[in-house]
């Protein structure tokens, strides 16, 4: 297709292309990656090459208390987003919907959230008190890490629960506790229950070592060394690996965080597999 002028906005190319507004317009780029279009972003046509745009389905993100889903609708009820995220939309929730910028507020099931609106992050979920002897099935937040961890985390799909216990008479210690977290092959199991120990003073004092439940082994059959340490979480016996960093690399509290520690558990794990 011709045009008569050597610049052209989304806005128009969605126009002469008929597209639909449920579809995104992308303009595919030279070194093959994409450039999604807005209304009011403008393309260059004054190059040699031919300018190719595509379509695909409109998608917006909602962040459910850790798990990421994709909307292809502008809108969704609460009680929708909590059943596709995999809650019990019939517990009773205490939902608090996160928009970039504005103030925190409480949402019941049937509020429509609109997707479109800009800065729309997350539903955090926390159950009301119960009387009837259930446990709570949403994730534990009981202190926060820091926002480059939570939302790492978030982008795993992997529940994670932060809780603090009572190990001693006035003696705390915070957890980080990450479930179905994927082990290397050369072990014997292909996930586990990983535990880091986040110091009160983190980032400042540094994440040592981990913990994994049940304890982990190689198919091999040789031991592993340097696991001696345990500890008891919510009444489960954890197994802890004493990993740390070396002189070269020691801790960073302005650049290493939970992020960068998952990378040593990783390294440390692949070392022992042998993989």
């Amino acid at each position: 297709m011709e045009w008569p002028a050597q610049i052209i906005s989304g806005g128009q190319i969605r126009k002469i292309g008929q597209v639909a507004a449920d579809l995104e317009v992308f303009q595919e780029l030279p070194d093959g990656t994409e450039r999604e279009l807005s209304e009011h972003d403008l393309v260059d046509l004054g190059f040699r090459d031919i300018e190719a745009f595509k379509t695909r389905p409109r998608t917006w993100i909602l962040n459910v208390q850790g798990v990421l889903l994709k909307v292809r609708q502008p809108t969704i009820l609460v009680r929708q987003a909590i059943q596709d995220a995999g809650f019990d939309p019939d517990k009773p929730w205490i939902a608090v919907l996160r928009v970039r910028g504005e103030p925190k507020r409480e949402v019941d099931l049937d509020y429509v959230i609109d997707l479109r609106h800009p800065g729309i992050e997350k539903l955090r979920l926390t159950p009301r008190e119960v009387n009837n002897g259930e446990a709570p099935s949403a994730p534990r937040r009981m202190f926060h890490l820091l926002d480059v961890d939570e939302r790492f985390l978030d982008g795993l799909g992997l529940l994670w629960e932060t809780i603090i216990e009572t190990d001693q008479p006035n003696q705390q210690r915070r957890w980080l506790l990450i479930d179905n977290y994927p082990v290397p092959p050369g072990f014997t199991a292909g996930h586990t229950r990983l535990a880091l120990e986040i110091p009160p003073t983190y980032p400042g004092a540094q994440i040592y070592g981990f913990y994994t439940s049940p304890p982990l082994a190689l198919k091999a059959g040789h031991p592993i060394p340097s696991t001696q340490l345990a500890a008891v979480i919510l009444g489960v016996a954890f197994n802890g690996w004493s990993r740390h960093r070396g002189d070269q690399f020691p801790w960073n509290p302005a650049a290493d965080n939970v992020v960068t520690h998952l990378a040593l558990v990783d390294a440390a794990m692949t070392r022992e597999s042998g993989e």
